[in-house]
C-alpha cells in the first residue's frame, strides 16, 4: 500500500515540471500555466488504474512545507499543488499529511521513531548533508524494492540515483519536477557584458513577461 502511494505521488509531483516551463513562457498568466500543469498530470495518469489505498496516511517530512501544502495561495505554482495533491487524494482514497522539520534536526527526530519500529514518513525532503546523516545512521529504505517506481524515468536525474545507488540498493531520487527550485534559484549576469553585447535590459523582459530558458540559452550562446 505504502508503495503504491509514493508511486502516485510521485506522478504527481511530475506535473510540477509542465508548470514550470508554461510559467516563463512568453505569454505568461497564472491561467495557462494552470491549464498546461493540469494536462501533465493527466498525460502521467492515463495509463495508470485507480488503486483504493484505503484512506492510507502518506506522511511527507520536508524543511519546506511551502512547495506542498502552501498557507497561502498567490501564484500558478501554488495553485497546482494543491490541485494536484488534492487530485491524489481523491482519485486513490488516501491522504498526503506535510510535516515541517529543519534539516538539522532531521536526523535527531527520525532516529528515534524509525529505530523503534514506527513510521517517520514515507517520503522525506531535505538537503544533502542530512541525508548523509540519514544514510549513514540505516534510516532509508531501498527505493528499488518499490516494484511500482520506475527510476529509469526520463524526469528522474539519473546521475543523482547512481551516485545515490549502494550496494545494489537506491536511497533518493531528484528529478525535473523538483519543486524546491522554484524557491531557491537565481540567475546571476555581468551587467557590463550584458550592456557591451547590447542585449535587453532582462528585468525588463521579466516584467513584460517575455524571460524564458530560451531567451537565456539564446543569450548565453553571444
Amino acid at each position: 500500500m505504502k508503495n503504491k502511494a509514493l508511486r502516485w505521488l510521485s506522478l504527481g509531483l511530475a506535473a510540477l515540471v509542465m508548470l514550470g516551463t508554461a510559467g516563463c513562457g512568453k505569454s505568461g498568466g497564472g491561467t495557462s500555466g494552470g491549464k498546461n500543469g493540469k494536462k501533465a498530470f493527466e498525460e502521467y495518469i492515463k495509463d495508470e488504474k485507480a488503486v483504493d489505498l484505503k484512506g492510507y496516511k502518506f506522511k511527507i517530512v520536508d524543511f519546506n512545507t511551502d512547495v506542498w501544502k502552501p498557507d497561502t495561495v498567490d501564484d500558478t505554482r501554488k495553485q497546482l499543488s494543491i490541485d494536484i495533491l488534492e487530485d491524489v487524494e481523491k482519485k486513490f482514497n488516501c491522504t498526503i499529511e506535510v510535516e515541517s522539520v529543519d534539516a538539522k534536526s532531521l536526523f535527531s527526530k527520525a532516529q528515534p521513531a524509525i529505530m523503534s519500529g514506527n513510521k517517520f514518513a514515507d517520503l522525506i525532503g531535505t538537503t544533502e548533508w542530512a541525508y548523509g546523516q540519514l544514510l549513514g545512521g540505516n534510516l532509508l529504505a531501498d527505493l528499488s524494492k518499490i516494484e511500482t517506481l520506475d527510476l529509469k524515468q526520463d524526469y528522474f536525474n539519473q546521475q543523482i540515483v547512481n551516485l545515490t545507488t549502494i550496494n545494489g540498493g537506491t536511497y533518493a531520487f531528484s528529478a525535473d519536477f523538483d519543486a524546491h527550485l522554484y524557491t531557491q534559484m537565481i540567475v546571476y549576469y555581468n551587467s557590463v557584458i550584458w550592456e557591451e553585447l547590447g542585449l535587453p535590459n532582462p528585468y525588463q523582459l521579466v516584467r513584460d513577461g517575455e524571460w524564458t530558458w530560451d531567451k537565456l540559452l539564446e543569450y548565453a550562446h553571444k
